[in-house]
C-alpha cells in the first residue's frame, strides 16, 4: 500500500537594509517574494488545501491564490540565484507547511494597508526569470534608519544647544 506524499511548496523572503521608501531609509525590512499572475496551480490544490472538497467555490479562491503564489523548489532556487546575481540580495527559502487552511490568502487578495506595498521585481531590468515575481513588505515591521541632521537629535528633534546648557 503506497501512501501519496503531499507535494512541497516553498516560501522565499529577503531581509533588506538601506531600503528607500517614500524618502525614508529602512533596515531589517522583510520582503516576501511571490509568483504573480499564475493561472494554474503548480500542484493539485485538493492535496495542499485542507478540506478542499468541502469548501464552496467562493471559499476556495483565497487559499488557491495563496498556493499559486508559492514556489516549487526549482522556482525558489532560480529566484534566489537571480536576486543574488542581479540585485545583490540574499534570499531565504523555507518549506511551506501544507496543507493550508481555508483562511490562507494570496498577497494580492489582502486589503490595502498603510505601510504595506509591493515591489514589481519583474519590471526591473534585467529580468530573465520565466515567471513574474513581486515582493510585499511592511515598513512598520522594519527599522527606520537614524541619520544625523544639522545638530538636531533625530529621536527628539531638540537642538543641541538646548541640550548642552
Amino acid at each position: 500500500m503506497s501512501q501519496e506524499k503531499t507535494p512541497k511548496l516553498y516560501h522565499v523572503y529577503s531581509m533588506v537594509n538601506n531600503f528607500r521608501y517614500k524618502d525614508i531609509l529602512y533596515d531589517n525590512l522583510k520582503v516576501n517574494w511571490f509568483v504573480l499572475g499564475r493561472e494554474t496551480p503548480q500542484v493539485p490544490v485538493e492535496k495542499v488545501i485542507a478540506n478542499y472538497e468541502g469548501l464552496s467555490a467562493t471559499a476556495r479562491i483565497h487559499p488557491e491564490n495563496h498556493i499559486k503564489e508559492k514556489f516549487t523548489l526549482i522556482e525558489a532556487e532560480l529566484l534566489k540565484q537571480f536576486l543574488a546575481s542581479s540585485h545583490k540580495i540574499d534570499a531565504v527559502i523555507e518549506e511551506k507547511i501544507l496543507p493550508v487552511g481555508k483562511d490562507e490568502t494570496g498577497y494580492h487578495d489582502l486589503p490595502p494597508t498603510p505601510g504595506v506595498d509591493f515591489i514589481a521585481l519583474y519590471k526591473k531590468k534585467p529580468y530573465d526569470l520565466p515567471f513574474n515575481i513581486e515582493g510585499i513588505f511592511n515598513i512598520k515591521m522594519a527599522d527606520e534608519r537614524v541619520t544625523p541632521d544639522d545638530q538636531i537629535t533625530v529621536i527628539s528633534k531638540i537642538p543641541m544647544e538646548i541640550l548642552n546648557r
